[in-house]
């Protein structure tokens, strides 16, 4: 009997693997360069990420020397680690490597870190792709509270000099709480090199599984959404500064739900998100 999924509250799981012939993950991989696809490729393949993008593997044990394959699968990741280093002293095209991760040595799918993995090789190449809008982080005054005990509305202190402090794991545990329980996300964080900044890449997905369900499900009109109907927002926190940057959300493929715009004015207006909800406001 199948296990039952029922709905939760966590995040998407960086294991979870979008199936490699999904056009959007191919159009990721696509758009990097030749020697960037090796080199996310090796990225996927060192001991640091290797747990969240564990590669097709033969099993000597279950070796059928009769069957055929175009993409012969290699017997450890050491010898794949090796095949894609002498892959790039090699000449040949990009289509000739894409086309060996996605139908051999990736062939079950590929998992949303190494996808985020991707987009962040694409932001390496290209620095200037994304469009940002720039929010300023102001400390706020100590709130007080009147004779019944309620709260006032929280102001900013203009004569504070203070530089609000920005703590990452405190950031995403903070937001996770605040996301609504029909919508599932994927964070995963970047420090670009020779900028002083750390990027945080938000997948959402409107549904209500951290399973391998919330990648293809019917909705109430009997159309299909999955993985292309997810959306993308960045948000970049530079070292130092009291301000941080936020894209505006993207589609991965077909256009997708609003769901990801409520999570996008969330991200920069609720100080609940921040080290210290009485010291920090967007």
């Amino acid at each position: 009997m199948a296990p039952i999924s029922t709905p939760v509250n966590a995040r998407l799981p960086p294991t979870l693997r979008v199936e490699s012939t999904n056009p959007s993950a191919i159009k990721s991989l696509s758009r990097l360069s030749r020697d960037a696809l090796i080199s996310l490729v090796l990225d996927w393949l060192d001991d640091a990420a290797i747990q969240n993008a564990i590669p097709y593997l033969i099993d000597p044990e279950y070796e059928d020397e009769d069957e055929v394959d175009v993409y012969a699968p290699c017997r450890s990741v050491d010898e794949l680690r090796q095949m894609y280093t002498e892959m790039r002293q090699l000449k040949g095209s990009k289509r000739e490597i894409l086309e060996r991760i996605v139908e051999g040595d990736w062939r079950h799918g590929l998992t949303l870190y190494q996808l985020a993995m991707a987009d962040f090789a694409y932001f390496d190449e290209h620095p200037s792709v994304h469009r940002w809008t720039a929010y300023q982080i102001l400390p706020l005054e100590s709130p007080t509270q009147d004779m019944d005990g309620a709260e006032d509305m929280l102001k900013v202190d203009k004569k504070s000099l203070k530089i609000p402090r920005f703590h990452p794991s405190t950031f995403l545990q903070n937001l996770q709480a605040q996301v609504l329980p029909d919508v599932k996300a994927h964070y995963h964080l970047h420090r670009p090199q020779g900028f002083p900044v750390l990027l945080l890449r938000i997948l959402i997905i409107d549904s209500p599984y951290n399973t391998d369900l919330s990648m293809v499900h019917v909705d109430r009109a009997g159309g299909a959404t999955n993985f292309n109907t997810s959306r993308v927002i960045y948000l970049a926190f530079p070292d130092g500064s009291p301000s941080l940057y936020i894209t505006k959300p993207q589609a991965i493929g077909q256009s997708a739900a609003g769901e990801s715009k409520s999570l996008h004015s969330l991200s920069r207006v609720c100080p609940r998100l921040y080290h210290d909800r009485k010291n920090v406001l967007l």
